[in-house]
């Protein structure tokens, strides 16, 4: 009786020993293939988050992506808010980027947000929004604005082709003048041929004629 009792006990001992086994195999593939990562996450951010632009700019903002995960991970890049007429994209090194090798800490990985502000634009304040994820949940967000208004968009522009010409007397002349709103708002224009001041008589033709033009803004 007492051998009959003492065979059951090792049986049951050899079951909970298989069954140990196995419970630990399980949890080593499950760490295997997936990477546990600390409550750290990861952190998107720049110097210079709010930036006064112009009409016509074209930016170049540098991006750091942390990792506080305690292990280094790939994470996807995306820019996820554009303004309508505004065109962006993310570089690192020599290339566009959608996708970056973050170690872990401080040192994170580095990108530049290229952004062409519109040359037509009304005055306001607008948001481009990169996001980055790792998936298991990890994600963040950093939202840029840019802020144009009057008195940053610029003061309009009227250059020429040659700005000095020499020549006998005689001599006709004839260049190409470009003249430029910067501002927000359509402008009039009135051009007016102006005589300096010389010790030759300087003939200038047709000079009571005007020109009034109105550009819109930005427009040439």
């Amino acid at each position: 009786m007492e051998e009959a009792m003492v065979i059951r006990r090792d049986g049951t001992g050899k079951r909970f020993g298989v069954l140990a086994v196995l419970m630990a195999a399980v949890f080593l593939v499950f760490m295997g293939t997936h990477t546990v990562y600390g409550a750290g996450g990861l952190d998107l951010n720049t110097d210079y988050p709010g930036i006064s632009v112009k009409p016509g700019d074209s930016l170049n903002i540098p991006v750091t992506l942390e990792n506080y995960t305690g292990a280094s991970l790939n994470a996807d890049l995306e820019i996820t808010a554009m303004p309508e007429g505004w065109e962006g994209y993310l570089q690192g090194g020599s290339y566009q980027v959608s996708r970056v090798h973050v170690k872990n800490g401080e040192e994170g990985a580095q990108v530049t947000l290229h952004v062409t502000v519109p040359k037509e634009l009304t005055e306001g304040t607008y948001t481009v929004e990169v996001k980055a994820s790792a998936g298991e949940g990890l994600t963040a967000s950093l939202p840029v604005s840019f802020m144009v208004n009057e008195m940053n968009a610029g003061k309009g522009s009227f250059t020429s082709e040659y700005p000095q010409q020499e020549g006998t007397t005689g001599t006709s002349f004839s260049f190409s003048t470009t003249l430029i709103n910067n501002g927000l708002k359509t402008q009039s224009y009135r051009v007016l041929p102006k005589k300096q001041k010389s010790k030759k008589d300087i003939h200038i033709k047709d000079k009571e004629k005007e020109l009034e033009k109105p550009l819109g803004p930005n427009h040439i």
